[in-house]
């Protein structure tokens, strides 16, 4: 009897070593420290170290190489360490390619210089194509986000210990980030006033269309010296809305981002033109999409008078190409004729209602997307520091609610886990029952 009873004991000791071994959370806090030498306690320190890379995938950013002692139930490890000056609050995770283009578009509107990423990859981050189409998806939804971006470079560092890859990112503007961050908060003000003061909010989409061209058309004057000043804000939504200057890209991705404040459907195009460079817009209206070319309607004349034209108003593709040309499989396809201008301006002479409802609010993109300012220790989340922000508040039960479900979670989540304990309860009702029968 005491051979079986010492016997299960020693059984359960295993049990628990693994059970309550070095936790991920504890090894993954180690390191992150920069904790020289570790001791985890497990049959497995391989398992251990990827479980605790899989809890916080941050911490592959500072692995260099370690060296291991391992003994029968732990083992003593010396590590290397590399990228110290690189605090863990700003490192980033990416599991979806939602937070990817999260962390992109809050590191392009703040002008971030440099991002640490730790990406899945699954996601392949680094693949070009899929890069590209991260920010063509910025530019199309928050084009202030985008504006002043020149250029990203990659490096890449694949730890092959979880599926997960260190990315630094180096992000370059075309000006300096303190007066590019005051142009953009300046330009949001400047697009929600236009759309205010100019169109009603209940107005049908076809007129505020128009109105949104003629504003664009009548108060942007395309800049002839822009070969000679070479100055970027004539690229920029802020040179067309509030400099009232700028060349094709600036009235394109002006007309963007005054369709996007009224939640009208819209495409930046980006093609040539009578054998330049040229960029314009696809707008949907009913089921159809329409090309709009503001630049194109707003002539430059010898004379420096402002002309308004509606050539290249809400028109067909097939019309578009006459001196227009772009890659096609890239965009939908533009077949719309019903708001062409002749019909849009009859429509509007026809329209007898009132429309008076005023936009009065609009969500400013600095509050959708706050500042990228610290990292959680948890995978796929990040924790934004925002005063403007309460804090949520818990009473005693919900906190007891949360931590329940938390428990639960993790039960459910780690199923060996979960058999371990069930084994050791098993054993131990085991060891109680012999105690009692002798």
């Amino acid at each position: 009897m005491r051979k079986i009873c010492l016997l299960t004991l020693i059984f359960t000791f295993i049990l628990q070593i693994n059970v309550f071994a070095s936790n991920a959370q504890n090894i993954a806090e180690d390191i992150s420290s920069f904790k020289k030498n570790i001791t985890i306690t497990s049959s497995n320190y391989q398992s251990a170290l990827k479980s605790a890379c899989e809890f916080d995938p941050r911490i592959i950013v500072y692995f260099n190489g370690y060296s291991v002692q391992d003994f029968k139930f732990f083992s003593k490890i010396n590590f290397n360490y590399t990228n110290t000056e690189i605090p863990i609050s700003q490192i980033y995770v990416a599991n979806t390619k939602e937070d990817i283009i999260d962390i992109l578009t809050r590191a392009f509107l703040y002008n971030k210089n440099t991002i640490h990423l730790v990406a899945n990859n699954s996601l392949n981050f680094d693949n070009k194509s899929n890069m590209e189409n991260f920010i063509n998806h910025i530019s199309e939804n928050e084009p202030i986000a985008i504006m002043g971006y020149d250029s990203i470079n990659l490096s890449v560092l694949d730890p092959q210990i979880i599926n997960y890859k260190y990315y630094k990112l180096d992000i370059k503007y075309t000006i300096d980030n303190k007066t590019l961050l005051n142009y953009k908060k300046e330009l949001e003000k400047k697009a929600m006033n236009i759309v205010a003061g100019n169109i009603a909010k209940n107005m049908p989409d076809y007129m505020k269309v128009f109105a949104i061209h003629n504003y664009i058309v009548d108060n942007c004057t395309y800049a002839k010296d822009y070969e000679i000043n070479q100055t970027p804000l004539y690229y920029t939504p802020y040179g067309a809305l509030v400099n009232g200057r700028a060349v094709c890209d600036g009235y394109a991705s002006a007309t963007k981002l005054l369709l996007n404040l009224c939640e009208i459907e819209n495409i930046k195009v980006v093609g040539n033109s009578k054998g330049v460079g040229h960029a314009w817009n696809l707008v949907k209206l009913g089921n159809d999409f329409y090309n709009l070319d503001t630049t194109w309607d707003d002539p430059v004349t010898t004379d420096n008078s402002n002309v308004k034209r509606y050539d290249y108003y809400n028109i067909t593709d097939e019309k578009l190409s006459k001196d227009h040309t772009w890659n096609k499989e890239k965009y939908p396809s533009a077949n719309g004729t019903y708001f062409n201008y002749e019909n849009t301006k009859n429509l509007i002479l026809n329209d007898t209602s009132n429309y008076t409802e005023a936009y009065t609010s609009f969500e400013s993109v600095f509050l959708k997307y706050p500042d990228l300012s610290s990292a959680s220790n948890q995978n796929n989340n990040i924790t934004l520091d925002n005063p403007d922000l309460n804090a949520n508040t818990y009473t005693n039960d919900e906190i007891k609610n949360n931590f329940l479900s938390f428990m639960v979670y993790h039960i459910n989540e780690n199923k060996n886990l979960y058999i371990k304990f069930c084994i050791i309860l098993f054993v131990l009702l085991i060891l109680k029952n012999l105690f009692k029968k002798k």
